[in-house]
């Protein structure tokens, strides 16, 4: 029988006992093509395991719940950044991270310059400081998507990691052009820029 036609309970049974992450991706994707309530009060259910393993799957499910307009959007980024907030393995902040990544469209002022974000950076920051190098793309984006701040900053200082350059270059010609950027928060971008520019040095 096709995995696409096992129940809710034989699909997250499956992902909670399995060993392996050999159908991890498969049995996620066929979970977030059932976008009803009871998938997603499993999956909130999951986050609130004392396992990580159990928390992440619960994340990743509802990071990509259904098809835009996406059921239960709100309850989701609430649940994200609440998480956020005690989290404390690293593997699951990154499953968070990334999940706010994939259901970042619709946030509002309020959402993207609130604790939350505060929050998000934070974490960020943490998993720089432990040199874990799957935070790259999301640094990446947070600049792209014009996320600066100190932060972010020690982040990019933090990894050690010349890629970064470029995107921070391109920043400062446009702040630079621009009459309504805060000249202190250029200066933070300039010395993060000569910070990364000596340890490139150093190497």
């Amino acid at each position: 029988m096709s995995k696409k036609n096992w129940t809710t309970e034989e699909l997250f049974t499956r992902l909670l006992n399995n060993k392996s992450k050999k159908s991890y991706w498969e049995h996620i994707s066929i979970l977030r093509s059932r976008p009803d309530e009871d998938v997603f009060r499993q999956c909130v259910e999951l986050t609130t395991s004392d396992i990580p393993k159990n928390r992440i799957i619960g994340i990743d499910v509802l990071a990509q719940l259904g098809v835009p307009p996406r059921s239960f959007y709100n309850e989701t980024i609430d649940t994200y950044f609440e998480l956020l907030e005690n989290e404390k393995d690293p593997i699951v902040i990154m499953s968070i991270l990334y999940g706010i990544g994939h259901s970042n469209e619709n946030l509002n002022k309020t959402q993207i310059n609130d604790k939350h974000q505060d929050t998000k950076l934070e974490a960020i920051a943490g998993l720089a400081k432990r040199k874990d190098i799957r935070i790259k793309e999301i640094i990446k984006r947070e600049l792209l998507d014009g996320e600066y701040g100190t932060l972010l900053f020690e982040a990019i200082v933090n990894l050690n990691d010349k890629d970064f350059l470029p995107l921070l270059y391109q920043n400062l010609k446009l702040a630079e052009d621009s009459t309504d950027i805060n000249p202190e928060w250029i200066k933070e971008l300039k010395l993060c820029i000569t910070k990364l520019e000596k340890i490139m040095d150093e190497l």
